[in-house]
């Protein structure tokens, strides 16, 4: 996606490997980046530790979303993440991390409890509540360019039943959906996340839709749901009980790695559940 050349590329095997390149870089004058100088590539790290216990989870920073989750959901044991199982955890969580279940539980950065941080002097340091807590704060959000993060701590929830899909409706309706949406915002439940779309069929064609997703009691997850499954009614309703490993790889064809975009940032119709009981 980039047209220009790095002098090198570095493809760390751990650590080690990362502190190094960064003091190479410092000892020779190198801007360390994605397009220039050196590249430190950490796609080949994908380890994941599950403490089921304590209900905790470490990955390294080339795990996927859906890497993670084929590692917890076996043991009904969840992190709120993303949206699409191929994105990578450590950019998603460092970046905030919308996600599926984020009415119910936050955002991922909010469950990151302790990371392990090769620093711009090629130091290799701990960041947790009790050791370089400043650190820890900047990398829930606090800002940007801390330190290269080589293995991210979690904090993990009981996977609950999850009930999602798509509902899909002709798009002459939009405005009837967006507004029907907008009344969802200011109703809608922590345990049920909504968004709004305008997308291309499989067979090309322009539709709204809801994409849903409810993580709760299924039975009150039905009653949830029913009156947005009724709304309409839509052409499509392809709305069920689905494992959530499943369904959060639902959009992952539509975010291909062939399309050479990258999206860090976007306008989204989105509804979430808040403490008072309105969509945020």
């Amino acid at each position: 996606m980039i047209d220009r050349r790095p002098a090198a590329i570095v493809l760390c095997s751990g650590t080690a490997d990362a502190a190094a390149c960064v003091r190479f870089a410092r000892e020779h004058d190198l801007p360390l980046s994605i397009r220039g100088g050196v590249m430190l590539h950490m796609g080949k790290l994908k380890g994941v530790r599950v403490d089921v216990k304590n209900r905790t989870a470490a990955a390294q920073p080339g795990v996927t979303l859906g890497d993670y989750d084929q590692s917890t959901t076996p043991h009904d044991l969840i992190t709120p993440t993303g949206v699409v199982s191929r994105t990578r955890i450590a950019g998603l969580t460092l970046g905030g991390g919308l996600g599926w279940l984020m009415g119910k539980h936050g955002l991922a950065c909010d469950h990151l409890t302790g990371a392990e941080v090769v620093t711009a002097e090629g130091k290799t340091v701990q960041a947790s509540e009790t050791e370089n807590a400043d650190l820890l704060w900047g990398l829930r959000g606090g800002g940007g360019n801390f330190g290269i993060v080589t293995e991210l701590r979690y904090r993990l929830h009981p996977l609950e039943s999850t009930i999602g899909g798509l509902l899909i409706h002709p798009l002459e309706k939009s405005k009837e959906v967006l507004r029907f949406f907008r009344e969802i915002t200011h109703q809608c439940r922590d345990e049920l996340m909504v968004a709004a779309a305008l997308l291309n069929s499989p067979d090309g064609i322009l539709v709204s839709a809801f994409a849903v997703c409810y993580n709760g009691d299924p039975n009150q997850g039905e009653k949830v749901l029913a009156p947005i499954r009724a709304f309409g009614p839509p052409v499509a309703d392809a709305v069920g009980p689905v494992p959530f490993v499943q369904h959060q790889s639902m959009f992952d064809a539509s975010y291909s790695p062939a399309a050479g975009a990258l999206l860090e940032s976007g306008f989204y119709g989105l509804a979430a559940g808040g403490g008072d009981g309105r969509g945020d």
